[in-house]
Parts: structure tokens; sequence; C-alpha cells
């Protein structure tokens, strides 16, 4: 028996407890579910930053499509109008003067237009404009209203004269790019974008030919705009923390930017003023997104369509959206806003850091729960095993008491005491029946014991003999009184 326990003691030595069996998979699968619970969070939370700075793009470069249009489009409507008035009679093409007033007054309306001119056939020059986007006013015009002396006059708050500017000598309008791409292209036009020669600012001439009621060409009118202007109104827009919009020709030269730099350059007389590429920004996420859009598409010009672009900069995931901006009268820019997804992750880290917080908490409590669930089983089954044992090393009278609450386990109690009774009952009776056999047989022994030494010590000789009369034993006294011995009677029927 002793043997058997020792046995038993070391094979489960090698086996599994059951609160391990019952904790460790619950354990593992808590924290799987947890995981893929986190896994699922955080690429939900990229999906929405990629779905948010796609809106944010898209809103961005939007707002700045439709404010480029209305401000691109308001010097054209302009031209219109003055051509119409000019071209019918309702303004004279000949007097300067009523020429001059008539910008002034449209100047004072319109602040995003710096200047309003009309160039006749004869080279003349009426202007009316302003120093600047928030400047004074001023007017020129060219002596006998022909080719000639160039002549700018401040301007008081009624709009007279109030003193000379400065003069140019040799000044003919029909020389100049607006005139003659006007008249070439016969409808309305955009010149280049050029640096003042003040170099104040940069600034693009929209001009459109003037004929009157016979369609003779009797002049240009054009008006100016500060691209100022737009790097006022991007700067002005909230592009995320540090997201940038810029704007730029397919030449790759800039037209505004929504931070400080301005996109020209002032340099020294011999090299004048030049334009600044956006690749040669001092601005890095600028020339970076520059660098993205030539490595993507080899050349701006190759960009007709809105575009998505992802890229790396500087160890940082960036947002780029580009967006072509064509209008009817030639102008081929493109719009581009980039926005690095670090403006995004600080509430998503903020979202990340609670996310496994609580999944961390989740799991100390369910691992807690677990194991209080688990001991909650397994305390019982340790009472058995424990009963179990001690039945094995022969204690009968231990029963284990019967107040589970688990249903399984309080019957599998039940039944385990019952089983121990009936064990009890059955080894009792079996204890009882073995002495009863060992008092019987002593008792036979002792009855062999004495009928062995009558055998053997009667005088009378008795012979044993089996149902056919031969002999099979004999006591000493037959042997000394037939004289032969056992074995040789044995099998004698008659002496």
């Amino acid at each position: 028996m002793l043997q058997m326990n020792s046995t038993t003691s070391s094979k489960s030595l090698s086996r599994v407890p059951l609160q391990i069996i019952l904790i460790v998979p619950f354990i593992l699968l808590v924290i799987t579910a947890a995981g893929l619970v986190g896994y699922l969070s955080l690429r939900n939370g990229q999906k929405a930053i990629n779905n948010v700075a796609h809106e944010l793009r898209m809103e961005i470069n939007t707002r700045i499509t439709e404010h480029v249009r209305f401000f691109l489009g308001t010097p054209h409507r302009i031209n219109q109008v003055n051509a119409t008035a000019i071209g019918n009679g309702t303004v004279a093409a000949d007097d300067p003067n009523a020429l001059e007033n008539r910008f002034l007054e449209q100047i004072r309306l319109f602040d995003t237009v710096t200047s309003i001119y009309f160039g006749n056939t004869s080279g003349g020059l009426a202007d009316a404009g302003r120093e600047g986007p928030a400047g004074s006013m001023y007017v020129i015009e060219t002596d006998g209203f022909v080719k000639g002396h160039f002549r700018k006059y401040a301007t008081d708050s009624n709009g007279k004269r109030a003193g000379l500017l400065a003069t140019v000598p040799d000044f003919d309008s029909r020389t100049r790019s607006w005139y003659r791409g006007a008249v070439k292209k016969n409808g309305a036009f955009w010149s280049n974008v050029y640096i003042l020669f003040t170099g104040q600012d940069i600034a693009i001439s929209a001009s459109c030919p003037v004929y009157d009621t016979q369609q003779k060409l009797i002049g240009v009118v054009a008006a100016d705009i500060f691209l100022s202007h737009l790097s006022s109104f991007l700067k002005e827009l909230d592009i995320g923390r540090n997201g940038q919009s810029f704007i730029m020709e397919h030449s790759g030269m800039l037209i505004a930017s929504s931070t400080d730099e301005q996109p020209f350059t002032v340099a020294n007389k011999a090299s004048g003023n030049r334009r600044l590429e956006a690749g040669q920004s001092s601005v890095s996420l600028i020339r970076g997104s520059a660098e993205a859009l030539i490595n993507k598409f080899g050349d701006y010009k190759n960009i007709s369509t809105e575009q998505y672009l992802e890229f790396d900069f500087e160890n940082k995931r960036q947002f780029l959206q580009v967006s072509p901006l064509h209008d009817p009268y030639g102008l081929n820019w493109l719009i581009v806003t980039v926005i690095p997804e670090s403006d995004f992750m600080a509430q998503i880290d903020a979202n990340k850091r609670s996310t496994i917080m609580l999944i961390v908490i989740a799991m100390m409590i369910a691992v807690a729960l677990g194991i209080f669930l688990s001991r909650g089983i397994t305390r019982p089954v340790w009472r058995l095993n424990a009963s179990t044992r001690k039945m094995a090393m022969g204690d009968w009278d231990h029963t284990v008491k019967e107040d589970e609450r688990i249903q399984e386990i309080a019957e599998l109690t039940l039944s385990f005491n019952s089983m121990a009774r009936q064990l009890k009952e059955m080894f009792s009776g079996l204890t009882n029946e073995i002495a009863e056999r060992e008092k019987a047989e002593r008792q036979l022994r002792e009855s062999e014991e004495k009928y062995r030494t009558l055998h053997e010590t009667m005088v009378q000789g008795v012979v044993y003999q089996d149902e056919k009369g031969r002999i099979l034993s004999a006591n000493p006294s037959a042997e000394r009184i037939l004289g032969l011995s056992v074995d040789q009677m044995q099998g004698i029927t008659s002496l």
C-alpha cells in the first residue's frame, strides 16, 4: 500500500495542477482578446487619421480654390465692365481725367485690386492705383495721352492730384506685355507673374482689348492684383499645428504660401530680384513637398488632376494633396496642402494611452476574477483530493462538507461521501468476514492438530480405505501390528 501511494505521488509530480489548467488558458484568452482589441483600436485610429487628414486637405484645398477663383475673377470682371463702358462711349476713351476718376472709384471698391488702367492705340496711359495692399492712392498719365513721359501723382482723399511722385521717359503702353498679349489673343489675357520694380510684392495683370461700336481697336484695359493677398489668405487658414499650403506655377515658381517667406528674393543690383522656386524654399516642409511631387510625377506639368500623396520627410509621415487650378484665360497653377501626421497624433496618442491603460486594467481585473473563480472551483476539488488520499491511507471516517454552491461540485461531493460510506461499510464487512475466516481456520488447525495427535498415539491400529477398499493410510500402531509401512500398505485391498 505504501509503495503504491509513493508511486502515485511520484506520478502526480509530473502532472499540471487544476488551477493552472483553468487559469492559464483563461489568462491567454484575456491577453489575446485584449491584444486584438488594442490592435483593432490602433488600426481604426490610423484609418481615422487618414480619413481626417483626407477630409481636412480636401476642405482646405477647396476653400483655397474657391477664394483664388474669386480673387482672380475680379480683375477680369472689372475689365469687362470698363471695356464695355469705353467701347460704347459711356466713358470717353480720349479723356484721361474721366478715366482716372472712374478707376479711382473702382480701386476704392475692390481692395484686392491694386491698379486699373487703359492704354490707347497711341501709346498713352491713364492709370489709378494704390501703393501696396493698404497704401495711399495715386494716378498716372502720359503727356498728351500719347506715348512719351509717364508721370505718377499722389492723390488726396478727394482724388485730386497732390504732388508728382515719379517720372518715366519714353513710355509706350503698346510695347507692354499686357497690351500686346490682349491684342494678340483678341480677348482676356493674363500676363506673366512679375516682381514690382520697387521689390515690394509680386503681381499679375489681367487685360482685355477694347473695341468701339465699329469693332475698331481703341486700346486695352487692364487691372493688376498683388499676389500677397493670397499669402495673407493662406496664413489665416487653420492647417493644423504644422501644416502648410502654398500655390505655385507649373514651372515650380512660388505664387504664395501660408508662411512668412516671400515668394521672391531681393538680390543685389548685379543679379536683381528673382522669383523663388518651391524646391528652393527656406521652409523645409514646402521644399520637401516639392521634392516629393517631383519624385512622384517627374515634372509639375504632369499633374493634371487632383492627386493625393503620402511621403516621409524628416522621419515623419506627411499627407499631401495637390489640386490643379485652371481658368479660361490661360492660367495654370497648383494648390498644394501638406499636413504632418503628427498634427493628428496628439489626440490619437492620448486615446491610445487611455485605451492601453483600460485594457491593462481590464486584464488585471479579468485575471484576478479568473483566479478567484478558479480557486472557487479548485478548492472543493482539492478537498476531494485530500479526502481521497486519506481514504487511500485507511482513514475511512473522513468525508467532505456538503456546502458547495456549484451544482456539479455539490453533486460530486454527495457522490463522494456516498461512495465513502459504501466503501467503509464494504471494507468493514470484509474485515469482519476475514476475522471470522481466520478464526475458523485457526479452529480447524487446532482440530487437525488434536486429531493428528490422537491418530498417532492410539494403541489400536487404524487403517483408512477408499470406497473400493484400497488402503490409503494407517497409523503407527497399524504399521507395528501388520509389520508393513504405510507406503507398502497403500493400494492393498485385503490383509
